[in-house]
């Protein structure tokens, strides 16, 4: 009789314990390149595994060997945008994504050359997720562009502003983040750093345009 209440008692407490499956994504970026990597959760940054490691830490390539590598993920993220009770209801919406399959493909190859010393190419994507927003993506010759081609365009950021402000029933908007990269000079320990300047000026004057505007930010 002790024996079965125990086998029960055991019995429950394992049930307890097993976990369901764990489903997370980092989004628009990887939390790791290669099915090995991915499978680790993103750990094989301080491994030595395959020919992916052009992707996740370069200086692992000399201590893969001379391999081949390559395959395809399947990434299916499943979104959706709803707004609800917005004047009436005349600007109320229910989206979901057009597109939720996503397959991306990886290669990995590693020639060994000598014992420190290797060659290899690591070929992996990101993303997928804008594939569907009917945008034609594109930068006006005459925007200036930072370092890293990144465009300068603070009539943009306010037309954004505005659009989220219209669109959404002008809700509390927070930019958490904004900044520029630019080859700078020291000269005699300093930095004459007019660029950088120029660029918080412009997008400090265009919020401002937008919250004289009317943008709640």
């Amino acid at each position: 009789m002790r024996i079965n209440k125990l086998s029960s008692a055991l019995a429950i407490v394992g049930l307890c314990t097993i976990s369901g499956a764990a489903l997370a994504t980092n989004g628009y970026f990887s939390h790791g390149y290669g099915i090995k990597a991915k499978g680790m959760g993103g750990a094989a940054t301080a491994m030595s595994i395959d020919a992916m490691g052009g992707a996740n830490n370069p200086a692992s390539m000399v201590w893969v060997g001379n391999r081949l590598d390559f395959g395809v993920d399947y990434f299916r993220p499943i979104r959706s945008a709803k707004r609800v009770g917005s004047g009436g209801g005349f600007n109320d919406f229910n989206q979901d994504s057009d597109t939720n399959n996503f397959f991306i493909p990886e290669f990995g190859y590693n020639k060994m050359i000598g014992n420190n010393l290797s060659l290899g190419v690591s070929v992996y994507g990101n993303g997928g997720l804008s594939e569907d927003q009917d945008i034609n993506l594109s930068i006006s010759p005459d925007w200036k562009l930072t370092d890293m081609q990144w465009a300068i365009v603070p009539w943009g950021c306010k037309k954004l502003l505005q659009w989220i402000a219209d669109r959404y029933d002008n809700p509390a908007i927070f930019i958490t983040e904004n900044g520029c990269a630019f080859d700078d000079k020291l000269i005699d320990g300093r930095v004459d750093d007019v660029e950088r300047v120029e660029f918080f000026k412009g997008y400090i004057t265009a919020i401002g345009e937008a919250i004289d505007a009317g943008v709640n930010m």
